[in-house]
C-alpha cells in the first residue's frame, strides 16, 4: 500500500493584489504534520486574479483532506479552497 497519496489544492485568495508567493508560504506554516508540497504554481483567472495551486503529499494513514481544507481556509488572505485531484503516489 503506498505511503502517500497526492492531492491537487486551489486556492483562492481574496484579493488579487495578494501575493501567491506570500499566501503559499503561509499555508505551509498551517498544514498537518507529515504533509509536505511538492509543487507550487499559479492558475489566471481573470484579469489580474490568480489562484494558487499547491501539490501536496498527504500521508495514506491521514482520513481524507478535510484537516488539509479546514487549515488552509482559515488563513488570511484565503477565500476559498477546493482539491481538483487525488491520486496515490
Amino acid at each position: 500500500m503506498p505511503k502517500y497519496v497526492v492531492a491537487l489544492f486551489r486556492i483562492m485568495p481574496d484579493d488579487e493584489d495578494i501575493s501567491l508567493d506570500d499566501l503559499a508560504d503561509k499555508v505551509q506554516g498551517v498544514l498537518p504534520e507529515g504533509v509536505n508540497v511538492l509543487g507550487k504554481d499559479e492558475e489566471p483567472i481573470f484579469g489580474n486574479l490568480r489562484a494558487l495551486k499547491l501539490q501536496l503529499a498527504i500521508p495514506h494513514d491521514m482520513e481524507g483532506t478535510d484537516a488539509i481544507e479546514q487549515a488552509i481556509a482559515e488563513v488570511e488572505g484565503v477565500q476559498r479552497v477546493e482539491v481538483e485531484a487525488v491520486s496515490m503516489l
